[in-house]
């Protein structure tokens, strides 16, 4: 095996097909995850988003807590670390007379070359990534209609309209166009467009 080759990573595709598979990625993942979480409460939020919407919704989802974005991090990093474990592995092994005569030493340095490695890598976190953003979609997608159903829930934010009116809600959500929230004791969603109509959204310092 060619030391100097196997551990150079080869970039077959161009840096704008990277680019355009980093943007295909982001579509899916915040189009699904989106869908997923408002689904629970009978909105199909494909009505009320735009694609800035939908690319900057897995942004968002970081900015919900502190355990998730930690989460999010050390997948790749594990992922990583389990990669450099099974090529150090390999290495030792291949040096035996006993394993290179069971196993087809060339196929295997293909399969631990850095370049195919880094492959798996980037596919294996992806779709970890991809699974957790779903889950946690479901997790506080059904937290948020269990809410509803029982009616138990606290005032977080402020809204205040153009004309000057305000009112307490519970926000469940926005993106540029829209807010999503409940109103105090209420039993179904409001959806507010926010241009023209919101001056501001203040979160409330403690709730009520």
């Amino acid at each position: 095996m060619n030391k100097e080759g196997e551990d150079k990573i080869k970039f077959d595709r161009s840096v704008q097909d990277y680019l355009s598979i980093g943007y295909i990625y982001l579509l899916l993942l915040g189009i699904m995850s989106d869908s997923v979480f408002y689904g629970f409460m009978g909105i199909n939020i494909m009505n009320y988003s735009n694609v800035l919407d939908i690319l900057l919704s897995p942004a968002n989802y970081l900015a919900k807590g502190i355990i998730f974005p930690i989460a999010i991090i050390l997948m790749p990093i594990a992922v990583y670390g389990l990669t450099l474990y099974n090529r150090a592995t390999y290495r030792k092994k291949r040096e035996s007379p006993e394993f290179r005569q069971k196993n087809d030493i060339e196929k295997l340095d293909h399969q631990y070359s850095a370049d195919q490695q880094m492959k798996g890598l980037v596919i294996l976190s992806a779709i970890m990534i991809f699974s957790a953003y779903i889950g946690f979609a479901i997790g506080n997608g059904a937290k948020i209609k269990e809410k509803i159903e029982s009616g138990k829930f606290k005032l977080t934010h402020q809204l205040t309209y153009t004309d000057g009116d305000q009112e307490g809600i519970y926000m469940i959500g926005h993106n540029s166009q829209y807010v999503f929230f409940l109103l105090e004791g209420a039993k179904s969603i409001s959806i507010a467009p926010i241009s023209g109509n919101v001056k501001k959204i203040d979160k409330l310092s403690k709730e009520k």
